[in-house]
Protein backbone atom coordinates (compact mmCIF):
# COMPACT_ATOMS: atom_id res chain seq x y z
CA UNK A 1 0.00 0.00 0.00
CA UNK A 2 2.69 2.45 0.03
CA UNK A 3 2.68 3.36 -3.55
CA UNK A 4 -0.99 4.03 -3.40
CA UNK A 5 -2.84 7.43 -3.44
CA UNK A 6 -5.30 8.65 -0.72
CA UNK A 7 -8.06 8.94 -3.44
CA UNK A 8 -6.98 5.46 -4.38
CA UNK A 9 -8.58 4.04 -1.66
CA UNK A 10 -10.64 6.76 0.00
CA UNK A 11 -12.22 9.21 -2.65
CA UNK A 12 -15.66 8.28 -2.10
CA UNK A 13 -16.24 8.98 1.33
CA UNK A 14 -15.01 12.58 0.85
CA UNK A 15 -16.33 15.41 -0.30
CA UNK A 16 -14.87 17.48 -3.28
CA UNK A 17 -13.15 20.00 -1.94
CA UNK A 18 -11.64 17.01 -0.03
CA UNK A 19 -10.69 15.30 -2.81
CA UNK A 20 -8.79 18.44 -4.19
CA UNK A 21 -6.90 18.96 -1.41
CA UNK A 22 -5.82 15.47 -1.30
CA UNK A 23 -5.70 14.65 -4.88
CA UNK A 24 -1.67 14.00 -4.79
CA UNK A 25 -1.44 13.08 -1.34
CA UNK A 26 0.35 8.99 -1.12
CA UNK A 27 -0.21 7.01 1.62
CA UNK A 28 2.68 5.25 3.34
CA UNK A 29 0.44 3.22 5.76
CA UNK A 30 -3.01 2.22 6.46
CA UNK A 31 -4.02 0.37 9.35
CA UNK A 32 -7.03 -0.62 11.31
CA UNK A 33 -7.00 -1.73 14.81
CA UNK A 34 -9.50 -4.62 15.99
CA UNK A 35 -11.46 -1.40 17.57
CA UNK A 36 -12.48 -0.13 14.36
CA UNK A 37 -9.70 3.12 14.88
CA UNK A 38 -7.61 3.59 11.58
CA UNK A 39 -4.26 4.95 11.59
CA UNK A 40 -2.91 7.03 8.36
CA UNK A 41 -0.05 8.44 7.54
CA UNK A 42 0.09 9.98 4.18
CA UNK A 43 2.76 12.37 2.00
CA UNK A 44 1.62 15.37 0.13
CA UNK A 45 2.70 17.91 -1.94
CA UNK A 46 0.88 20.49 -0.72
CA UNK A 47 0.21 21.70 2.74
CA UNK A 48 -2.77 20.54 4.44
CA UNK A 49 -4.06 22.61 7.26
CA UNK A 50 -4.97 21.31 10.82
CA UNK A 51 -8.70 22.42 10.52
CA UNK A 52 -8.62 20.72 7.16
CA UNK A 53 -7.41 17.08 9.01
CA UNK A 54 -9.86 17.23 11.46
CA UNK A 55 -12.43 17.42 8.93
CA UNK A 56 -11.07 14.79 7.38
CA UNK A 57 -10.79 12.44 10.21
CA UNK A 58 -14.34 13.55 11.23
CA UNK A 59 -15.56 12.44 7.65
CA UNK A 60 -13.77 8.81 7.61
CA UNK A 61 -15.26 8.39 10.67
CA UNK A 62 -18.78 9.29 10.06
CA UNK A 63 -18.26 7.24 6.34
CA UNK A 64 -16.90 4.38 7.82
CA UNK A 65 -18.59 4.17 11.38
CA UNK A 66 -15.13 4.30 13.15
CA UNK A 67 -14.59 4.58 16.54
CA UNK A 68 -11.39 6.64 15.83
CA UNK A 69 -9.05 7.90 13.40
CA UNK A 70 -5.97 9.73 13.25
CA UNK A 71 -4.11 10.93 10.03
CA UNK A 72 -0.72 12.00 10.40
CA UNK A 73 0.67 14.34 7.37
CA UNK A 74 4.28 14.72 5.81
CA UNK A 75 4.99 17.14 3.34
CA UNK A 76 7.42 17.93 0.84
CA UNK A 77 9.94 21.17 1.59
CA UNK A 78 7.74 23.38 -0.57
CA UNK A 79 4.71 22.68 0.48
CA UNK A 80 6.04 25.04 3.46
CA UNK A 81 3.46 28.00 3.79
CA UNK A 82 2.46 30.75 6.70
CA UNK A 83 -0.68 28.45 7.69
CA UNK A 84 1.76 25.91 8.36
CA UNK A 85 3.76 28.26 10.53
CA UNK A 86 0.59 29.19 12.56
CA UNK A 87 -0.43 25.14 12.97
CA UNK A 88 2.84 24.81 14.18
CA UNK A 89 2.51 27.55 16.77
CA UNK A 90 -0.90 26.26 17.83
CA UNK A 91 1.00 22.82 18.43
CA UNK A 92 2.98 24.37 20.93
CA UNK A 93 0.36 26.27 22.42
CA UNK A 94 -1.58 23.21 23.36
CA UNK A 95 1.29 22.00 25.56
CA UNK A 96 2.09 25.67 27.03
CA UNK A 97 -1.37 27.41 26.74
CA UNK A 98 0.76 30.76 28.76
CA UNK A 99 2.21 31.83 25.09
CA UNK A 100 -1.35 32.15 23.63
CA UNK A 101 -1.88 35.87 23.77
CA UNK A 102 1.09 36.51 22.77
CA UNK A 103 0.68 34.93 19.12
CA UNK A 104 -2.44 36.70 18.61
CA UNK A 105 -2.27 38.07 14.84
CA UNK A 106 1.46 37.47 14.69
CA UNK A 107 2.81 37.70 10.88
CA UNK A 108 5.26 35.01 9.73
CA UNK A 109 7.87 35.13 6.39
CA UNK A 110 9.52 33.32 5.50
CA UNK A 111 13.33 33.84 2.95
CA UNK A 112 15.42 30.97 2.45
CA UNK A 113 15.26 28.84 5.50
CA UNK A 114 14.54 32.04 8.05
CA UNK A 115 11.40 32.70 9.62
CA UNK A 116 10.36 36.12 10.89
CA UNK A 117 7.88 36.48 13.37
CA UNK A 118 6.01 39.80 13.66
CA UNK A 119 4.84 39.78 17.42
CA UNK A 120 1.76 42.04 17.89
CA UNK A 121 1.32 41.73 22.05
CA UNK A 122 4.61 41.27 22.74
CA UNK A 123 5.90 38.62 25.39
CA UNK A 124 9.10 38.06 23.25
CA UNK A 125 10.83 37.17 26.52
CA UNK A 126 8.60 34.62 27.46
CA UNK A 127 8.50 32.64 24.22
CA UNK A 128 12.52 32.76 23.98
CA UNK A 129 12.45 31.11 27.55
CA UNK A 130 9.94 28.41 26.51
CA UNK A 131 12.51 27.00 23.68
CA UNK A 132 10.26 27.84 21.13
CA UNK A 133 12.43 27.82 18.64
CA UNK A 134 13.74 24.60 19.31
CA UNK A 135 10.23 22.99 19.84
CA UNK A 136 9.06 24.68 16.07
CA UNK A 137 11.61 23.04 14.68
CA UNK A 138 11.26 19.60 16.05
CA UNK A 139 8.00 19.80 14.48
CA UNK A 140 8.80 21.44 11.45
CA UNK A 141 11.52 18.77 10.88
CA UNK A 142 8.71 15.84 11.95
CA UNK A 143 6.34 17.11 9.15
CA UNK A 144 8.79 18.44 6.43
CA UNK A 145 12.46 17.64 6.93
CA UNK A 146 14.02 20.85 7.51
CA UNK A 147 14.23 23.68 10.22
CA UNK A 148 14.46 27.25 10.21
CA UNK A 149 16.38 30.25 11.90
CA UNK A 150 13.55 32.10 13.57
CA UNK A 151 13.66 35.52 14.13
CA UNK A 152 11.51 38.18 16.21
CA UNK A 153 10.75 41.42 15.55
CA UNK A 154 7.48 43.68 16.32
CA UNK A 155 5.87 44.79 19.67
CA UNK A 156 8.23 42.61 21.76
CA UNK A 157 7.81 44.32 25.08
CA UNK A 158 4.75 42.98 27.08
CA UNK A 159 1.97 45.91 26.61
CA UNK A 160 -1.54 46.16 28.73
CA UNK A 161 -4.01 46.48 25.94
CA UNK A 162 -6.78 48.76 26.98
CA UNK A 163 -10.37 48.21 26.00
CA UNK A 164 -11.41 51.00 22.97
CA UNK A 165 -13.78 53.42 24.95
CA UNK A 166 -17.48 53.30 24.86
CA UNK A 167 -19.91 55.60 23.83
CA UNK A 168 -21.95 57.50 26.78
CA UNK A 169 -25.00 55.94 26.00
CA UNK A 170 -23.98 52.29 25.90
CA UNK A 171 -21.85 53.16 28.69
CA UNK A 172 -24.92 54.00 30.82
CA UNK A 173 -27.00 51.14 29.65
CA UNK A 174 -24.15 48.69 30.92
CA UNK A 175 -24.08 50.72 34.49
CA UNK A 176 -27.57 50.19 34.50
CA UNK A 177 -27.66 46.61 33.88
CA UNK A 178 -24.48 46.45 36.21
CA UNK A 179 -24.11 43.14 37.94
CA UNK A 180 -27.69 42.02 39.64
CA UNK A 181 -27.89 41.02 43.30
CA UNK A 182 -25.99 38.25 44.22
CA UNK A 183 -28.61 35.23 45.26
CA UNK A 184 -27.97 33.64 48.68
CA UNK A 185 -28.26 29.92 48.94
CA UNK A 186 -28.41 28.05 52.56
CA UNK A 187 -26.45 25.38 52.32
CA UNK A 188 -22.70 24.68 50.92
CA UNK A 189 -21.33 23.91 47.85
CA UNK A 190 -20.93 20.28 47.18
CA UNK A 191 -18.48 17.71 45.62
CA UNK A 192 -15.42 19.79 46.24
CA UNK A 193 -17.41 22.36 44.10
CA UNK A 194 -16.03 26.30 44.66
CA UNK A 195 -19.33 27.70 43.67
CA UNK A 196 -22.78 27.11 43.88
CA UNK A 197 -24.25 24.22 40.61
CA UNK A 198 -27.18 26.88 40.15
CA UNK A 199 -24.70 29.78 39.35
CA UNK A 200 -22.53 27.74 37.18
CA UNK A 201 -21.98 28.85 33.57
CA UNK A 202 -21.15 26.48 30.71
CA UNK A 203 -18.11 27.05 28.29
CA UNK A 204 -19.11 23.77 26.81
CA UNK A 205 -21.17 21.33 26.60
CA UNK A 206 -24.73 20.21 28.36
CA UNK A 207 -26.21 21.97 31.36
CA UNK A 208 -24.01 21.31 34.79
CA UNK A 209 -25.19 18.41 36.86
CA UNK A 210 -23.73 17.12 40.32
CA UNK A 211 -21.04 15.00 38.77
CA UNK A 212 -18.41 17.36 38.44
CA UNK A 213 -14.51 17.04 38.81
CA UNK A 214 -11.75 19.32 38.21
CA UNK A 215 -10.85 19.64 35.04
CA UNK A 216 -6.87 18.63 35.55
CA UNK A 217 -8.17 15.18 36.90
CA UNK A 218 -9.70 14.45 33.66
CA UNK A 219 -7.88 11.48 32.16
CA UNK A 220 -8.60 10.17 27.96
CA UNK A 221 -10.42 6.92 27.49
CA UNK A 222 -8.94 3.66 28.40
CA UNK A 223 -9.30 2.13 24.90
CA UNK A 224 -9.82 3.98 21.33
CA UNK A 225 -13.46 3.21 21.17
CA UNK A 226 -14.39 4.79 24.73
CA UNK A 227 -15.72 7.56 25.57
CA UNK A 228 -15.29 9.79 28.91
CA UNK A 229 -18.15 11.82 29.83
CA UNK A 230 -18.06 14.63 32.75
CA UNK A 231 -18.95 17.39 34.00
CA UNK A 232 -15.93 19.94 35.22
CA UNK A 233 -14.89 22.86 36.88
CA UNK A 234 -11.66 24.90 36.88
CA UNK A 235 -9.73 28.01 35.77
CA UNK A 236 -9.36 28.05 32.82
CA UNK A 237 -6.45 29.65 30.82
CA UNK A 238 -6.89 29.34 27.20
CA UNK A 239 -9.88 28.04 24.94
CA UNK A 240 -9.24 27.13 21.35
CA UNK A 241 -12.68 26.49 19.63
CA UNK A 242 -12.76 24.86 15.81
CA UNK A 243 -16.28 24.01 14.59
CA UNK A 244 -15.48 21.53 11.42
CA UNK A 245 -18.49 20.01 9.18
CA UNK A 246 -18.86 16.71 8.35
CA UNK A 247 -19.94 14.81 4.79
CA UNK A 248 -23.40 14.77 5.94
CA UNK A 249 -23.22 18.40 7.06
CA UNK A 250 -23.31 17.90 10.72
CA UNK A 251 -21.46 19.88 12.97
CA UNK A 252 -18.89 18.79 15.29
CA UNK A 253 -17.02 21.10 17.86
CA UNK A 254 -13.93 20.68 18.89
CA UNK A 255 -12.56 22.87 22.17
CA UNK A 256 -8.75 22.30 23.40
CA UNK A 257 -8.52 23.69 26.84
CA UNK A 258 -5.83 23.92 29.33
CA UNK A 259 -5.49 24.34 32.80
CA UNK A 260 -1.68 25.35 34.76
CA UNK A 261 0.70 23.04 32.26
CA UNK A 262 -1.66 20.56 30.94
CA UNK A 263 -4.09 20.81 28.10
CA UNK A 264 -6.17 18.86 27.30
CA UNK A 265 -9.54 18.11 24.04
CA UNK A 266 -13.21 17.12 24.23
CA UNK A 267 -15.18 16.78 21.17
Amino acid sequence: MASAKFLDVFKKYLTQEQCALTENAVLISCTVSDERAVFIKLYADKYISSLKIEELKATLIEELTLSDADIQCFFAPEAFCNEASADIVDKIKQKNVLLSGYFKDAEFSQEGFSLNITLKYGGYEIIKASDFEQKFNEILYDMFKMKFEIEFDGQLENVEIAPPEMDMPVRKKQEADAKPEEKKYDYKPTDGLPIYIESAKNFFGRKTDTKVKPLISIAPPEFAEGSTYVCAWGEVFGVDIRDITTRRGEKKSIVKYGQFESAKKVE
